[in-house]
């Protein structure tokens, strides 16, 4: 027969203390992030410019392409006479 084992409870105090602890951690985290702001803020907002910067450009060149290429397919599907594909063809390669 399995002998099951009762999950260990932890004592108020010990959750109390945790709590403490944390509390704790989060005062001194605040009270340096001034003083590491004042060291270090105008790095980390010239990155994360940097970083949001280089996303959006990506998130334009990517849509830009896609409109372009989906207006060239447009163009191509409704096009009727020799003349205006080779004229397309033209424009596509520029």
């Amino acid at each position: 027969m399995p002998t099951t084992v009762a999950p260990r409870k932890l004592s108020g105090m010990d959750t109390e203390h945790r709590h403490e602890l944390k509390e704790n951690d989060l005062a001194v985290f605040l009270s340096n992030f001034g003083e590491w702001w004042g060291k270090y803020g105008r790095h980390t907002l010239i990155l994360i410019l940097i970083v949001v910067a280089v996303i959006l450009f990506m998130r334009f060149t990517k849509s830009r392409s896609e409109l372009r290429h989906e207006s060239d397919w447009s163009h191509l599907a409704t096009t009727t006479s020799p003349d205006v594909f080779y004229r397309l063809a033209e424009e596509m390669t520029d």
